[in-house]
């Protein structure tokens, strides 16, 4: 009975983690809408599109590999470190790639100002290194501190929308001196 139970609570745990990111969607939708022009809410969903296209590219779809490998090899530093710097190596060789040329690939992506394509590259670059860090947890069984991981930056990203977005301009607005970055 206990090995329902505790798959019951992991696949309770799991999901959170993974509805968590599409509720806060549902509350960002409204806020960039009000918020943004048509024309920087499209650059914005452009942005994200980009981001999950190149996330699929960059990680190879390894996570699923390493956890076969991980479970099946009886060497499992070597899947994890292994796993680490092929993801590592081919996020600098992207990074190496795509900053030097961000204002091309800009214009070429119908983006007006080459930071958006240098974020989105530092974006990218960053969800792909934590990608065997978070399946290391799911593969040791720790639902929570993935869970609590995932979901503390979902929130963070809504708190710094919220802030950014709301709060900044309208205290900008009142005490503009203080600002004027």
């Amino acid at each position: 009975m206990s090995l329902y139970k505790s798959f019951f609570k992991d696949t309770f745990i799991y999901g959170l983690a993974s509805i968590t990111p599409r509720l806060v969607s549902f509350i960002l939708v409204p806020i960039h809408t009000y918020v943004l022009s048509t024309a920087s809410y499209s650059v914005n969903t452009n942005f994200y599109v980009y981001a999950a296209f190149l996330n699929v590219i960059l990680t190879f779809g390894l996570e699923t590999s390493f956890f076969r490998y991980f479970t099946a090899e009886k060497e499992k530093e070597k899947v994890v470190s292994t796993s680490t710097i092929m993801l590592a190596g081919a996020s600098l060789i992207f990074v190496a790639l795509a900053f030097p040329f961000s204002a091309d690939i800009a214009l070429f992506f119908g983006f007006d100002q080459p930071v958006i394509i240098q974020l989105l590259v530092g974006t990218v670059f960053f969800d792909t290194l934590v990608v065997i860090p978070f399946a290391m947890l799911r593969v040791e069984g720790k639902s929570v501190s993935f869970a609590l991981l995932r979901i503390s930056n979902v929130l963070l990203n809504l708190g710094l929308n919220i802030f950014l977005l709301l709060i900044v301009p309208k205290i900008s607005q009142q005490h503009w001196d203080n600002f004027s970055w």
